[in-house]
């Protein structure tokens, strides 16, 4: 979703360019008090735990609750008229960083997420993805050894993963090849 403020009048935009300000009310409201800018992000409903839900989303958009509906800024396009696509993301997050100063930007582990999308910082805006996107997931990671596979003699299965535990090598499960 992108967020556009002018004059103190805010309106809410899919990636497609469809209005959807009378979607997401509550959001359009509360951010009229903005300068006037464009913002990127994300239009979310948390679950009990404060994790984004889609079927909650989808819930509160047909319900027409969008009170329920949180906006996740992460990337600022204008400001007060000038065009901060080309500069790199740094400048554009520090400038979004001043815009939304006050507002709570909880870490997306602590709050079980499954991750993040970041952008090279020294990339200017593109709309689409690229190869100066990565997603960092949260999920706890292991290393472990290729120990072994399970197939037969033309066809590949799985790979058999090992752990070193008090210097011995112990299996830990199967990775699929799929």
């Amino acid at each position: 979703m992108q967020l556009r403020v002018e004059g103190g009048k805010a309106e809410m935009r899919t990636g497609k360019g469809l209005d959807w300000t009378a979607k997401f009310d509550a959001i359009a409201q509360a951010a009229a008090n903005l300068p006037d800018c464009l913002i990127d992000g994300e239009a979310v409903v948390l679950d009990a735990q404060g994790i984004p839900d889609f079927g909650l989303l989808q819930d509160a958009l047909s319900e027409r609750q969008s009170d329920r509906i949180a906006f996740f800024a992460f990337d600022l396009l204008f400001l007060d008229g000038e065009d901060l696509r080309r500069l790199p993301l740094a400048d554009r997050k520090a400038r979004l960083e001043t815009v939304l100063s006050g507002l709570p930007a909880p870490a997306a582990c602590r709050m079980g997420l499954e991750g993040i999308i970041s952008k090279r910082l020294s990339a200017p805006y593109r709309s689409e993805r690229s190869g100066a996107w990565t997603k960092a997931k949260c999920r706890a990671g292991q290393e472990v050894v290729i120990a072994g596979w399970t197939g037969t003699r033309s066809k590949l299965r799985s790979l058999v993963a090992g752990v070193y535990r008090d210097g011995v090598l112990v299996p830990v499960g199967r990775i699929g090849t799929g």
